[in-house]
Formats: structure tokens, sequence, C-alpha cells
């Protein structure tokens, strides 16, 4: 899982810096930059992560029982 979580993150971060450099650069130019959208990438990131990890969560828990969680 951490080897899908990594690469995605970096993604998102090498996006989000060439989005910075090409709004920096337009706005030199007197370009108008038009508004971000409501919902941005590190949300939809996080939401996949969360449900993706909260998903393990839950399939380890009822596969193997709650009492091997519990201990003896």
């Amino acid at each position: 899982m951490k080897y899908l979580v990594i690469p995605a993150l970096l993604l998102l971060v090498l996006w989000l810096v060439k989005r910075k450099i090409t709004n920096r650069i337009r706005r030199a130019r007197g370009e108008e930059i038009p508004p971000e959208p409501a919902i941005r990438p590190i949300t939809v990131i996080s939401g996949a992560i969360l449900v993706i990890y909260g998903g393990y969560m839950l399939w380890y828990l009822i596969g193997h029982g709650y009492a091997s969680v519990a201990g003896p």
C-alpha cells in the first residue's frame, strides 16, 4: 500500500509546484487566473488514503476476529 501512496503524494507535490510556477508566470504577464475549484487535489488524495486504509483495517479486523487484536 505504501508503494502506491508515496508516488501519489510525489505526483501531487510536482503538480502543485508546476501549477504555482505557471500561475506566477501568468500573473507576471498580466493574465487573469481563474479561481481554484471547490475540491482541491489534496482533499481527494487524503480521502482516498483514508478510505483505503480504513477498508484495510476493517478487512483485517473482520477477517482475523476481534479476539486476536484484543489479546489473551
